[in-house]
């Protein structure tokens, strides 16, 4: 029986310098130069319908292993495929592997040093958001997507910021983008990552969304080398 396993994958080197390529695939991809990323991405999300579309963009990542991309296998003996599937495997047909080519050229011995923010749009609203490294092949599942080029690091933490705090977002996926979004600020290398960070582990929680929000963001500061990030941590420690 065809089986299928995912599993996070570990870069395996720090960052080095400089922006790679999206290892975007199997998309109808968009180039878009951003004029307000708020705005842009809100127009998007307007014009989509019952068919989802991806709206993307890249900033420069923090230093240090991550963990952000996906492998694929069709049975528990093989070496599997590097790569992560955006669009859900459906469940009236067989089992598709994922449309991911095999990497050309040199081994690459050190990992992504920017981070990828996917933002998943239907119904005239965001239904899904994730961050990869750059270095992460993505199979787009044949559907539309919007690269925005030009997001500053400082706009992407503030969008993901007003994210995280939407109380206008729709319940049923409120929680689930609302850490996803402190989870991919913590991964920005822009200083308004570590300070919007401290701000929500500051917060008091009255909710148990803004519970799980101060959980994610002493996450993130946990393993941040901002020396404000360590100082705030020592100081809660000390109290």
């Amino acid at each position: 029986m065809r089986k299928m396993m995912m599993i996070g994958a570990v870069v395996m080197a720090a960052a080095t310098a400089g922006a790679q390529t999206p290892q975007i695939q199997n998309a109808q991809v968009k180039p878009q130069a951003v004029t307000s990323l708020g705005r842009d991405v809100a127009a998007l999300a307007a014009q989509a319908g019952t068919t989802p579309r991806w709206v993307a963009w890249q900033v420069p990542m923090i230093d240090g292993e991550r963990n952000n991309c996906c492998y694929y296998s069709d049975d528990y003996n093989s070496g599997g495929i590097r790569g992560c599937r955006m669009e859900p495997q459906t469940s009236d047909g067989p089992y598709k592997p994922p449309q991911i080519a095999s990497p050309t050229g040199p081994v690459r011995l050190e990992g992504g040093t920017q981070v990828t923010i996917f933002v998943r749009l239907i119904e005239k609203r965001i239904e899904r958001l994730r961050a990869l490294t750059d270095d992460c092949p993505v199979d787009a599942g044949g559907m539309e997507l919007h690269w925005l080029t030009g997001v500053s690091g400082a706009d992407s933490v503030a969008w993901l910021k007003d994210r995280a705090t939407d109380e206008k977002m729709d319940v049923d996926v409120k929680s689930k983008i609302s850490n996803a979004a402190v989870r991919a600020i913590a991964l920005h290398r822009d200083p308004s990552a570590v300070t919007t960070l401290i701000e929500f582990a500051r917060s008091t929680p009255t909710t148990p969304t803004a519970t799980s929000l101060r959980r994610e963001a002493m996450n993130g500061l946990g393993q941040s080398r901002d020396p404000r990030a360590m100082q705030f941590l020592q100081s809660i420690i000390t109290k």
